[in-house]
């Protein structure tokens, strides 16, 4: 039954052989591109931040790396086709024949975005990114690389990584900032990077 709801929900999303080219193109940006910007986002905040900012982007990240984790297993263990690969629905953007669930983009986003929700001074950021990764997941449907289904576990799993997030937050963090922040400050000294472009103690 929730497969069959699965694949009704997919063929109503799915795009038709009468989409408009525009609408086509704009789910292909969102598809992909909001991955990248939640990239440059973190790189911005953890260059540009302050320690606060930075205990609430290590926590986010170990929240990430289990939600992530927690994906690869599932696609190993349970490796469910893509709709393409089933005959259904139309694709639309070109993707490899892997495991469709849960899906990694929105995974990764609503794990951050979650994350960043649950802390203070970068609680914008987190709406923003939520907000991206529900427009990530319409369109990776739309474009038949995915179904509904997947997006539901990456959202369970999102959920889990910011469990760990508010778990981690502060004691954890607090604890390995210190290590983190020597490491970054040792690379940027070995890279020569500008201080005014990347501020160090």
């Amino acid at each position: 039954m929730i497969e069959t709801l699965n694949v009704d929900l997919f063929n109503l999303i799915n795009a038709d052989d009468r989409a408009r080219p525009w609408v086509v193109e704009g789910a292909r940006i969102l598809a992909e591109g909001p991955v990248w910007g939640a990239v440059v986002i973190v790189v911005v905040l953890w260059v540009r931040g302050s320690a606060e900012k930075r205990q609430a982007l290590l926590s986010t990240g170990l929240g990430l790396a289990c939600s992530l984790a927690g994906a690869f297993m599932i696609a190993d263990v349970w490796p469910h086709l893509r709709p393409a690969e089933l005959g259904l629905g139309r694709q639309l953007l070109f993707h490899a024949a892997e495991a469709s669930f849960p899906s990694d983009h929105v995974t990764f986003l609503l794990t951050i975005g979650l994350g960043f929700l649950s802390a203070g001074r970068i609680r914008a950021w987190g709406g923003l990114i939520c907000a991206l990764a529900i427009g990530t997941a319409w369109a990776r449907v739309y474009l038949g690389i995915h179904f509904p289904l997947d997006m539901f576990g990456a959202l369970l799993l999102a959920l889990v990584g910011a469990l760990v997030t508010r778990l981690t937050k502060p004691r954890l963090a607090v604890v390995l900032l210190p290590h983190v922040v020597r490491v970054y400050e040792t690379i940027l000294r070995v890279l020569h990077f500008p201080r005014a472009a990347f501020p160090r103690k």
